[in-house]
């Protein structure tokens, strides 16, 4: 996805914006993740736009309960996500 701040300065600027919301429900299974959910506030939706993700993918992403489900569009920005946050690296690719 082009930016101006570069991919790399784009994903050190995004990666913590989405790690700074709270989830408050999830489900995986040590290899999936099924879902990761938000509060779908202003607030959250606003750091979802900082981090580059769209209006769009916001709305798509929301649940008839309101909430954000994050993996809808969170893999474009990590890779794995380790119980707590998403991070960069799958912690399995060099097996």
């Amino acid at each position: 996805m082009p930016n101006k701040y570069g991919e790399k300065d784009w994903l050190d600027t995004a990666l913590p914006l989405l790690n700074s919301l709270e989830i408050v429900d999830k489900d995986a299974d040590g290899e999936i993740l099924f879902y990761a959910l938000i509060e779908g506030t202003e607030e959250n939706k606003e750091v979802l736009r900082k981090a580059g993700v769209t209006s769009q993918e916001i709305m798509d992403s929301t649940g008839d309960s309101g909430k954000i489900d994050l993996t809808h569009f969170i893999w474009k920005f990590a890779n794995w996500f380790n119980g707590e946050k998403f991070v960069r690296e799958n912690p399995f690719d060099d097996m």
